[in-house]
């Protein structure tokens, strides 16, 4: 398994705003996995995966959920290409638990 990178923007727009969330690969230029939430998606998001922060607080919080990824301590950032979502994964010892799938 080869690292990807991540690359999250948080784009303003007239009214509302749109959360960008690039992946990419250094070793196939031609990989790309792009979501683009906007406010009104973060909504069904929200509802249809129980999360408990608000648009404002997602960029932070997702951002802090990837970084204890980063610090093998049970979490896992896991890509699946062939259903394209990318998912925040703790193992513990009953379980692993999805945090978020995007």
């Amino acid at each position: 398994m080869q690292p990807l990178g991540l690359k999250l923007q948080l784009v303003a727009q007239q009214s509302s705003q749109t959360l960008v969330v690039d992946i990419t690969d250094e070793q196939d230029p031609l990989f790309l996995y792009q979501m683009v939430c906007s406010e009104q998606d973060f909504h069904i998001l929200k509802q249809d995966q129980q999360l408990l922060v608000d648009f404002q607080a997602f960029p932070q919080s997702f951002t802090e959920l990837v970084q204890y990824c980063q610090l093998e301590n049970g979490y896992t950032a896991v890509f699946n290409t062939h259903e394209s979502t990318l998912s925040i994964v703790e193992a513990n010892q009953f379980r692993a638990l999805t945090h978020l799938s995007l």
